[in-house]
């Protein structure tokens, strides 16, 4: 058995994942921890990464590989997507996180992201039917068609909950005439992008913060109990209420749902539109959750 950690570095949050992993490469999560870091905040009018955020992270990176090192880890892998592989001062950024906590990070394509997110998703699916994972970050959204046998199709689009939240939600409460812009534009850019992909999916699997918070909204658990959501089915409609709930509630009233992380309070509902639309283009009235995403992906390979 050798015990491991992988750390994900995302547009909106810090996550760690460790684990043992016995001599059959099956992974036993020990211990799940995220941290809202924001690292994305600025970076679509600038281009670059701001130090109050990249100072953030790397103060959560040194917390991490703290209780990582105390609890026998071996060995860490640590990644960063969307808002890292977009910034101008990426360079800069890996170069602190290296001097500061003495980790390598790596960056990861949008490929990259949608095949370890696939990877991880499917590590406990006994099912042979084929099914679309979907990633949904603070920046960016991973699709990835296939079965437990190979992917088929996969494809990154520029439409996380940060991204689009900064784009379309500018009042609190939001408006119906933002709430229908970001809807169109979910539903146009779906439509457009992912014409390849089909039509109709039987199982649409959503992973990752947003997905994992509306399963905890709906089930009326606590946000730090988000791994007792895996596997949940999520249908349309209670996703449909849950928009309807969060629509008409400013940030401040939304941080007292019972689910929710009041740091995700702002970007819930876009997250929250992106599944909808998701549902939506893949004629799919269910969505089952999981908490396996890329974390246990870079594990596995």
């Amino acid at each position: 058995m050798t015990r491991k950690a992988s750390i994900d570095i995302g547009t909106n949050s810090t996550r760690l994942l460790i684990a043992d992993i016995d001599t059959k490469g099956t992974i036993i999560p020990i211990l799940h921890h995220e941290r809202i870091t924001r690292l994305g905040s600025g970076i679509d009018s600038s281009g670059y990464l701001v130090f109050p955020a990249m100072e953030r992270v790397i103060q959560v990176l040194g917390e991490y590989r703290t209780i990582a090192e105390k609890m026998g880890t071996g060995s860490f892998t640590v990644f960063a997507t969307s808002a890292t592989r977009e910034a101008r001062n990426r360079n800069k950024f890996l170069t602190l996180i290296r001097e500061r906590s003495g980790l390598s990070c790596r960056i990861l394509t949008g490929e990259e992201e949608a095949r370890l997110s696939f990877l991880g998703c499917i590590s406990d699916m006994e099912s042979q039917q084929q099914v679309l994972v979907c990633d949904i970050g603070g920046g960016s959204t991973e699709f990835v068609f296939g079965d437990k046998q190979k992917m088929i199709m996969a494809k990154s689009l520029n439409i996380g909950s940060r991204r689009m939240h900064s784009a379309f939600l500018h009042t609190d409460p939001v408006s119906e005439e933002e709430l229908e812009s970001l809807r169109t534009h979910l539903y146009e850019h779906l439509h457009t992008e992912l014409a390849q992909f089909p039509q109709v999916v039987s199982l649409c699997v959503c992973v990752g913060g947003t997905a994992t918070t509306l399963a905890t909204m709906d089930v009326g658990l606590d946000f730090s109990q988000a791994e007792k959501a895996h596997q949940y089915l999520l249908t349309k409609t209670n996703l449909e209420s849950l928009i309807h709930e969060l629509a008409e509630k400013s940030v401040e009233e939304r941080k007292s749902l019972i689910g929710l992380n009041p740091e995700r309070a702002d970007v819930i509902l876009a997250g929250a539109m992106i599944v909808q639309a998701v549902l939506q283009r893949f004629g799919c009235s269910t969505t089952q959750i999981s908490i396996r995403d890329l974390l246990f992906g870079v594990l596995l390979e």
